[in-house]
C-alpha cells in the first residue's frame, strides 16, 4: 500500500505525506457522504491494533520528578526521572522529551496515535510518576487540568499545526547534558480556566477523557485522599504493594505492612475505584514459595481487579500485566 501511495504521488510531483492525512481526508470525504466507510482499508493503514480494540485510546503521561517518601532498597534511581522509572521506558522517554509538559505529552500522543490509525474520541489517561498522593495539591490540579485542556483543544490544534519542534539541551548530572527534540505548543485560549470549566468542557469535546489512572502507596490513603481523589475524577488507583510478607517489606524498607494494604483497599473499592497492585516477586528476603502464597493470596484474600508483576533485574524491569 505504502508503495502504491508513494507511486501515485510522485507520479504528479507532490510530496509524500504521512497516514494522518489520509485518514483526516477519508473521514472527511465520509462526512460529506462522497465515500462510503470501509474497515478493511482502516486496517491496511492501523497500526498495533490492539491498542484500540476496546474502543478506548491509553493514553500515558509522566509528571515531573518529585522527592520521593519510600525509602524502598530495590527502586532504581535517576535524578531525570520520577522515583521507580529508568529512562528506557518508552513513557519515560516521551516525557523527558517534552521536559514532563502535560499538555505537550497529551498533544504528541494524541497525534501519534491518530498518524497510526487510531480512534482518539475516548480516551483512558494514565499518569506515572511515583506517589502521586504525595506531590503538591496544586501540581496535581493543574497537571491533570492541562491534559484535559489538550484534549478539549486537540481538534483545532491539529487543524492549525501551530507547534513546532526545537531542540533543548537538558542537563545531565551523570555526565554529557542531553540534548532532545522537545515539542513546542501552547494553549490556544489564554483563559485561565478552573477545573470545573475544563471537565464541563470535556464531557461534550471531540476528545473525551472517560477515566484517570494514577500510582500511589497504601500509607497515603485515607478516607481525606479518597474523597480528594474523586473531586480530580480518578478512576482505577495502581498501588505499590510489593509483596505481601511483612517481614520482606521490612527488610527492604518499604514503609508501610499489608495491614496498611488492606484498609486502603477497604477505602479504595468501598469508593468504587478500579483497584491494581503492583507485586514484586523475588524480592530480598523473599522465596519461591513465599512468592506463590503472595500470588495465591492476591486471588483469595484481597479484593483487586488487576495486578502487575514487576521483575527488575540490574535496573532492567520485565512488566507482566494480568
Amino acid at each position: 500500500f505504502q508503495k502504491f501511495r508513494n507511486k501515485i504521488v510522485k507520479a504528479n510531483k507532490g510530496t509524500i505525506f504521512h497516514n494522518l492525512y489520509f485518514i483526516k481526508a477519508y473521514n472527511d470525504l465520509i462526512k460529506e457522504g462522497l465515500i462510503e466507510e470501509n474497515r478493511a482499508f482502516l486496517k491496511i493503514i492501523q497500526k498495533r491494533s490492539v491498542r484500540t480494540m476496546s474502543g478506548v485510546a491509553p493514553l500515558t503521561v509522566m509528571t515531573k520528578p518529585f522527592p520521593c517518601p519510600g525509602k524502598c532498597v530495590y527502586c532504581p534511581t535517576d535524578v531525570r526521572m520520577p522515583k521507580s522509572y529508568i529512562p528506557s521506558q518508552p513513557a519515560a522517554q516521551r516525557g523527558f522529551r517534552q521536559r514532563f509538559d502535560p499538555y505537550s505529552q497529551v498533544y504528541a500522543r494524541l497525534k501519534a496515535m491518530s498518524m497510526t490509525g487510531h480512534e482518539i474520541s475516548k480516551v483512558e489517561l494514565r499518569v506515572l510518576g511515583g506517589t502521586w498522593s504525595s506531590y503538591p495539591k496544586q501540581y496535581q490540579t493543574w497537571f491533570l487540568k492541562r491534559c484535559l485542556q489538550a484534549m478539549n483543544e486537540y481538534p483545532e490544534q491539529i487543524k492549525l499545526l501551530t507547534h513546532r519542534v526545537t531542540k533543548k539541551k537538558i542537563s545531565n548530572p551523570y555526565g554529557k547534558d542531553d540534548v532532545v527534540n522537545t515539542l513546542i505548543i501552547r494553549s490556544l485560549d489564554k483563559k485561565n480556566y478552573s477545573w470545573n470549566e475544563v471537565v464541563e468542557i470535556n464531557e461534550t469535546a471531540e476528545v473525551k477523557c472517560i477515566g484517570i489512572n494514577v500510582e500511589t502507596r497504601s500509607d497515603h490513603i485515607d478516607k481525606d485522599e479518597v474523597r480528594r481523589l474523586r473531586r480530580l475524577g480518578v478512576t482505577k488507583i495502581e498501588m505499590g504493594v510489593q509483596t505481601t510478607d511483612d517481614k520482606v517489606q521490612e527488610l527492604t524498607k518499604r514503609g508501610h505492612d499489608l495491614a496498611s494494604v488492606r484498609e486502603a483497599t477497604m477505602y479504595l473499592k468501598d469508593a468504587g475505584f478500579k483497584l491494581s497492585y503492583h507485586m514484586m516477586p523475588n524480592l530480598p528476603g523473599s522465596s519461591i514459595d513465599l512468592d506463590k502464597r503472595m500470588v495465591g493470596e492476591l486471588f483469595t484474600e484481597l479484593s483487586i481487579d488487576f495486578f502487575e508483576l514487576i521483575f527488575e533485574t540490574f535496573n532492567t524491569c520485565i512488566l507482566l500485566r494480568t
